[in-house]
């Protein structure tokens, strides 16, 4: 899974051809972290059809950072949040503690 920076969002997603799926997550979110093996799973299983990125917002959303006011600004509000982009445009946000891989695939089927 491609790991992103602030710099490199625009890039790797807003100028992808393909449809992307952005992970958002943090050190400090154990389910976060549950999440990762998983959508490494989805993107194995996907790897022709969609793009699979993450963005580390290195503790809480706030604005003290850049990957924080990235993500704030494409409306994640809590953790874990994945977020599927299309001709750069956010389609989808999927957020919150009981956010898991099954709810994620079926946003992902809708754009492959």
């Amino acid at each position: 899974m491609k790991t992103l920076t602030p710099m490199k969002f625009v890039e790797e997603v807003l100028n992808s051809k393909m449809p992307v799926v952005v992970n958002y997550w943090s050190d400090d979110c154990v389910n976060c972290k549950n999440l990762i093996s998983e959508m490494d799973q989805l993107k194995d299983k996907y790897k022709d059809q969609i793009k699979f990125a993450r963005l580390n917002l290195s503790g809480e959303l706030t604005y003290n950072t850049e990957s924080s006011r990235l993500a704030l600004n494409q409306g994640v509000r809590r953790l874990p949040a994945v977020a599927i982009y299309k001709f750069g445009e956010k389609k989808e946000l999927l957020t919150g503690t009981d956010l898991d891989i099954h709810q994620i695939e079926e946003a992902v089927e809708k754009y492959v």
